[in-house]
Formats: C-alpha cells, sequence, structure tokens
C-alpha cells in the first residue's frame, strides 16, 4: 500500500536498524549509489514480482511470497536469519526490502531482532520505529496494528484476532 501523498520511489534511503542490518522498500533497493555507499552487499527481497535490479553487483536472496494477510513467513524465518548472518559475517550488509518496507520485510526484520537479542515484539518494533523516517512509520503503525499485537496506547493489552501474532510466531 502507498499512501497517496508519497509514492514507493520517494521512499529511495535504506533505513540502518543495526549494524549491516538495513530496511527499506523496493525504492531503496533501486538506490545504488546509496547502498554501496552504506556498504551493503546482500540484498533480501520478500516479494513476488520484484525481480533483482542489480544481479551484478549484490548477491540477491528471493523470497517468492505474496502480501497477503494468509502468507505464513515462519517457513522462511531461519533462511533468512542465516542469510543476514552470512552478510554481516562477511564484512558487508543486507538489505531486507519488500515493495513498502513495512509488512513482509519488516516482519523478517523484528523476528530476526527478537531470535537475535531475545527481544519482545514490542521492544523489537519500537526500535525499528526508532529508526525509521516518520513517514515509514506510519505505514509500519499500520501493519503493527494490523497484526494482532498490542492496541494503540495500551502497551499491556493483547488483541486477539483470527491472524497469529509475529512473536507466536517467532521460535527463539
Amino acid at each position: 500500500m502507498v499512501h497517496p501523498l508519497w509514492g514507493i520511489d520517494d521512499d529511495d534511503i535504506p533505513c540502518q536498524i543495526e549494524e549491516g542490518l538495513f530496511l527499506g522498500s523496493v525504492g531503496a533497493a533501486k538506490n545504488w549509489k546509496k547502498l554501496k555507499d552504506l556498504n551493503v552487499t546482500h540484498m533480501l527481497t520478500v516479494a513476488n514480482s520484484l525481480p533483482p535490479k542489480y544481479p551484478n553487483h549484490f548477491v540477491y536472496k528471493v523470497l517468492n511470497v505474496e502480501d497477503r494477510i494468509t502468507t505464513d513467513l515462519r517457513q522462511h524465518f531461519n533462511e533468512c536469519f542465516n542469510y543476514i548472518e552470512e552478510a554481516k559475517t562477511s564484512g558487508g550488509g543486507v538489505l531486507v526490502h519488500s515493495f513498502a518496507g513495512s509488512s513482509r520485510s519488516a516482519t523478517i526484520v523484528l523476528s530476526y531482532l527478537m531470535k537475535k537479542h531475545r527481544m519482545s515484539l514490542y521492544q523489537a518494533f519500537e526500535h525499528v520505529k526508532r529508526e525509521r523516517d516518520q513517514r515509514q512509520n506510519l505505514m509500519l503503525d499500520l501493519f503493527y496494528n494490523c497484526c494482532g499485537t498490542l492496541k494503540k496506547g495500551s502497551v499491556g493489552h493483547i488483541r486477539q484476532t483470527h491472524r497469529p501474532r509475529l512473536a507466536d510466531q517467532v521460535r527463539l
């Protein structure tokens, strides 16, 4: 989903979540100069119909998954976590991106932070939110509020929905 006031190509700066880990949209994945400046060497595309833009310049892993409520990313967590670690231990960085960078790719990054740093979903979400541009956070907030997590303004209460919560999907 693209906010009517800006387009995905306007969101062209990869957001550094931690050393060697970046989150972004397809616009960020097209920003060759910025990717090189940030020492991004690997791309993890979490979307269907987004072929690698620079296959001769980056190492790619593509998960052909749709942006649907029924998409279960759990089956990909370990391979994604290993790919992120591979990029980081090789001395480079990885951009995890989907089309908007706010649901599929954010799910991978949040679950990675939860597993690697033993963060709660709330802690991981707040960490990512601190690092992202304000307008990117609008979309991330929408995703967070729709995936059966914390009610707005009420940190201690859990809203139950028919979707499995991300916290229930990440096996530590």
